[in-house]
């Protein structure tokens, strides 16, 4: 069934960091992890003989804003904006572990780089795309209608950082598609989908719920699977901010209507999170037993449900 009105209003405002009360808590470890920091961190001194040569290679990064608009409009690419400061750690580090990455380096000539101080020239651009605070911040803009098509929060080693781009600019060039696809057929559950997913990707959180919602009219059990991404989109989005009872909403569906042993295990164990921190404990030991119990599951997934289920056991004198 949908999120009830009320619960979705209130989620919303978290979402968009309208509600001061709703701040980030527990969530479940993603599997590959994303480091951000919202405070100042110290970056300790390289190790001697650890420096790399001063001409070592790195993106290519526009002066200003105003150029990288201009020349993204030009080219037909997007605008790559990395929000840094001047005290973030991991600023530094993605300068010097990421940036300098081959891989990267060639994915970043698809796009028009710029770096920004956050916190100076940067500042304005940062209240007008940023929903929440945190450097670093990568964001992708498509500089014809200024909109936001994609975000990568907080550090990423090359490899990661790589997919996320790849990932951003795929989904990029099948968006038109796909809001054709919709406009051509409003009953179209797999665009529907699909565009649902992007729009979390986006930060765009009231979009993928009004699609959800769309969808669901027309599908309400999810039958046809074609909500299952986002629903687990959302999902982490929601409890990344400690909005534990929508978040459980929505991976109980994803758990029902997975497409794959690994999107279901996944939701079972971000459900079984939602439920402890929600104090329902019986709930979250049930749900790992049951991704236990799953044959085709992962094993690092079932290896991880049964270090909680042991954990929750009571302690022998």
């Amino acid at each position: 069934m949908p999120l009830p009105n009320r619960l979705v209003n209130v989620a919303l405002a978290c979402l968009l960091g309208t509600l001061s009360a709703c701040g980030p808590g527990p969530s479940v470890e993603p599997e590959a992890a994303i480091e951000t920091a919202t405070e100042p961190t110290i970056t300790p001194e390289p190790a001697a003989g650890d420096d790399k040569p001063r001409d070592v290679k790195t993106v290519a990064w526009v002066r200003s804003f105003a150029d990288a608009v201009e020349q993204a409009k030009a080219a037909k690419m997007l605008v790559m904006i990395d929000f840094t400061t001047d005290w973030c750690g991991w600023c530094k580090r993605l300068d010097a572990d990421t940036y300098t990455d081959h891989e990267v380096i060639k994915l970043t000539e698809q796009v028009v780089p710029v770096k920004l101080d956050a916190e100076k020239e940067g500042a304005p651009l940062v209240e007008k795309y940023l929903t929440e605070p945190g450097f670093p911040t990568i964001v992708f803009l498509d500089p014809r209608s200024s909109g936001v098509v994609g975000v990568i929060k907080g550090y990423l080693p090359p490899k990661p950082f790589a997919e996320e781009v790849r990932t951003i600019l795929q989904t990029f060039e099948e968006f038109a598609a796909l809001h054709d696809r919709l406009q051509a057929n409003p009953d179209d559950l797999e665009a529907i989908g699909e565009l649902a997913w992007i729009a979390v990707r986006r930060d765009d959180f009231r979009r993928a719920l009004e699609l959800v919602d769309q969808g669901e009219a027309i599908d309400p059990k999810n039958t046809k699977r074609h909500l299952t991404r986002a629903y687990l989109a959302l999902g982490d989005s929601f409890q990344a901010r400690n909005i534990a009872d929508e978040a459980a909403l929505l991976f109980d569906k994803a758990a029902e209507s997975g497409q794959t042993p690994e999107q279901v295990a996944y939701a079972r164990l971000s459900l079984a999170e939602c439920y402890r921190s929600l104090g329902k404990n019986a709930e979250a030991l049930a749900t790992l037993e049951a991704l236990t119990a799953m044959p085709d599951a992962p094993s690092k997934d079932k290896d991880e449900a049964r270090r909680r289920l042991n954990q929750a056991k009571p302690s022998r004198p």
